[in-house]
């Protein structure tokens, strides 16, 4: 129910935490904090240089200060945003950066591109996929050159019984993740995915993108160009 701070030189001590207000009644009805992962933000100038994001089942979105996390208040959460950004599901999953942008997959909901605009998140995403993700969501992960060329990768899950249907890669533009530049499951057998784990997390390396299923691990890359012979 909390997210921890630990001093890294020392045997991992606690110097700093933050645990939501309504905790106990959460940890009563099954609603953990820690079922979403945190991601730390990149530095940034103004009162809150230092910030990590957060989500769980609860549904509510927290950017906490690392420098000052909050810890446990009974008045109220004091963090430095707060988003009651997806009540109906939660967040079972982490979140992913690129250039100003945080991403998120939540729980039956879409891909969303949430600004970071100084040391907050906008009110509401600034743009969205037309797809939505099944329990339990999608943790995303970014391929870019550099700055330029920003890539969102996604696994969707259709299924969760064992053997059942075959995970999706879906890939968006980080600048605009209504626009879907690649599906696994638009070419029919040829891209087609092994049955879909519920937590699988798309890994790129070397210009290839790794998806982990049940069964197998599928790799995903650029086609050769076609050979055209002249007689």
């Amino acid at each position: 129910m909390s997210v921890l701070r630990l001093a890294a030189k020392s045997q991992l001590n606690v110097v700093d935490y933050f645990a939501p207000y309504n905790e106990r009644p959460m940890s009563r009805r099954d609603g953990d904090l820690g079922s979403g992962g945190v991601m730390l933000l990149p530095d940034h100038p103004g009162p809150h240089p230092h910030e990590a994001v957060t989500g769980g089942k609860e549904g509510v979105l927290f950017v906490l200060d690392r420098d000052a996390m909050g810890r446990f208040h009974r008045d109220g959460n004091h963090v430095v945003q707060q988003l009651d950004a997806n009540l109906r599901n939660g967040y079972y999953s982490s979140p992913a950066y690129f250039g100003g942008a945080v991403y998120y997959a939540a729980n039956g909901a879409h891909l969303d591109r949430y600004a970071v605009h100084g040391a907050r998140l906008s009110g509401t995403p600034v743009s969205q996929s037309d797809e939505s993700f099944n329990y339990p969501g999608s943790t995303p992960s970014v391929s870019s050159n550099g700055e330029q060329n920003g890539i969102v990768w996604v696994v969707g899950v259709s299924g969760r019984v064992r053997g059942g249907p075959p995970a999706v890669l879906r890939a968006y533009d980080a600048r605009d993740v209504t626009q879907e530049l690649y599906a696994s499951d638009q070419a029919g057998a040829r891209d087609r995915a092994g049955p879909a784990n519920k937590f699988s997390v798309p890994t790129i390396a070397n210009g290839r993108v790794y998806v982990g299923t049940q069964t197998e691990l599928d790799v995903y890359g650029l086609r050769p160009p076609a050979v055209t012979w002249r007689h």
